[in-house]
């Protein structure tokens, strides 16, 4: 047995120091509190069982589920994954993602479906992370790209879903700001231009258009005040619509102080999209209010030519 006790020691002693949290504490001499040696197993010494434990192979596992279970909390999407061959042009920027590029989708860990309005990571078919955006069944357009990883490799946000959105909203609101200023945009010779363009500006289904109204006979025989700035919302998608408080109050934050804000539905797109539109929203509301019909109609400046606007009961946005 002396041989056979040494070859058995010798090989629990192995394993211990190779797979410590697991197959270590399978070990006899392990769990009833004895250290292996090169011949048999012999009652630790008060040093070498507190040097054992400095870091318990029990309480490193509790750690790392803690630690899984609070990351599995802090990210409340589903995954896409592409098909292979499909990544490159969202690599590239593609902000819609068809039904054709989808390999398959994974569900909430709640739900184990998505449904429409869910908040969705993009990965490619090995699972590498692309971006994020809004998924949505009824449409072609099934998932609507709001943001995307860029080339350091940061990893995805792990917030709540309308954190999430209104983040993102902002995000492009500032760009958009940031671009229309290198163009000189407004200026003496138009008061008036778009500040969010959809896919353009990374809000797929989401234009703003601002109109700052002008003095009918020009700014010196100005008598009456003008009318207050007006950023008209035109929501085509049914995201917008679902998170219609964190798309209204990232654009409210980004414009003047007193500027009003007109939201106005594209009806037929939204139902396309999925939306069900209720007896209380109307086409048009004004700063949130749709209780009576209120008229905005004034002039405003264009490449110096002026142009009278009905933004209420225009075209579109006017």
């Amino acid at each position: 047995m002396g041989y056979f006790g040494g070859c058995l020691g010798a090989l629990t002693a192995f394993v211990a120091l190779l797979y410590p949290p697991t197959l270590a504490l399978q070990s006899p001499c392990y769990r009833s509190g004895f250290s292996p040696s090169s011949s048999s197993c012999h009652l630790s010494t008060p040093a070498s069982r507190s040097s054992k434990r400095a870091t318990p192979p029990r309480s490193l596992l509790i750690r790392k589920a803690l630690r899984s279970l609070s990351s599995a909390k802090s990210t409340p999407s589903g995954k896409i994954h592409l098909d292979r061959g499909k990544a490159r042009l969202f690599y590239e920027g593609n902000p819609i993602v068809y039904p054709g590029a989808i390999n398959r989708e994974e569900g909430l860990p709640s739900s184990k479906e998505l449904s429409a309005g869910h908040v969705v990571d993009v990965v490619d078919h090995r699972g590498n992370g692309i971006g994020w955006g809004v998924y949505n069944p009824h449409s072609l357009y099934r998932v609507r790209m709001l943001s995307f990883k860029n080339g350091k490799g940061e990893e995805l946000l792990e917030e709540g879903t309308r954190q999430r959105i209104g983040g993102a909203v902002a995000n492009a609101v500032s760009e958009a700001i940031e671009i229309r200023k290198s163009l000189g945009l407004p200026n003496s010779k138009s008061s008036s231009y778009r500040l969010l363009n959809g896919e353009g500006d990374g809000v797929s289904g989401l234009s703003v258009d601002v109109f700052d109204p002008v003095s009918e006979q020009g700014e010196s025989g100005q008598d009456n005040p003008l009318p207050a700035p007006v950023a008209v919302v035109m929501s085509t998608a049914y995201w917008i619509e679902q998170y219609r408080p964190e798309v209204q109050a990232a654009i409210s934050k980004a414009l003047p102080s007193g500027t009003r804000l007109l939201w106005r539905r594209q009806e037929t797109a939204l139902r396309k999209d999925g939306w069900n539109i209720t007896s209380n929203e109307k086409a048009v509301e004004i700063d949130g209010d749709n209780s009576e019909d209120q008229q905005l109609r004034f002039l405003i400046k264009e490449n110096g030519l002026k142009f009278w606007v009905d933004l209420t009961g225009g075209q579109k946005t006017g």
